[in-house]
């Protein structure tokens, strides 16, 4: 549907660039979510699940970005954070859960890829858009109840 007002505009408007295009579907997804919440509450669950998924996309295709945030993604659908978190709040995780734990699960397996552990979790760490080793050993503690080294020699002693 968005294609398609942003196509009749360019037949009017011959002259828009691509860039142009893209700006102007970004505004008309974004209206279109809008009009699907009223006082704050989501009226319609496919612009809510269409903005979720739109949002999984972008946040699968950043992951490495350090600068990837809620801010971000919601400033790429063209939304509100506010409306961000309103399409998630149904949802078992917030955006910014959703985007710690995907970097996480990486970074898990990225431990098992790299052969050699010296400069590992500050490597990985990086790889994955965490700030530091500290800060990425303590998230992924969290997550999965070990530390990163930990996590990865017991796989090794499993995998012999």
């Amino acid at each position: 549907m968005v294609d398609i007002f942003v196509e009749s505009i360019r037949v009017v408007r011959p002259k828009i660039s691509f860039a142009d295009g893209q700006r102007l579907s970004a505004t008309a997804d974004a209206l279109i979510a809008a009009c699907a919440q009223a006082e704050g509450e989501p009226r319609s669950l496919g612009c809510v699940s269409e903005v979720r998924g739109r949002a999984h996309l972008y946040v699968s295709a950043h992951l490495r970005d350090p600068e990837l945030g809620v801010a971000g993604v919601a400033r790429h659908l063209g939304i509100s954070v506010r409306a961000l978190h309103l399409a998630f709040a149904a949802e078992p995780e917030t955006i910014g859960n959703l985007i710690r734990r995907l970097r996480l699960e990486r970074a898990r397996d990225d431990l098992l890829i790299e052969q050699s552990e010296r400069g590992l979790v500050g490597v990985v760490s990086r790889r994955w858009g965490f700030s530091g080793p500290a800060s990425f050993a303590r998230a992924f503690r969290r997550e999965f109840g070990c530390s990163p080294l930990q996590w990865r020699r017991s796989k090794a002693v499993l995998d012999q």
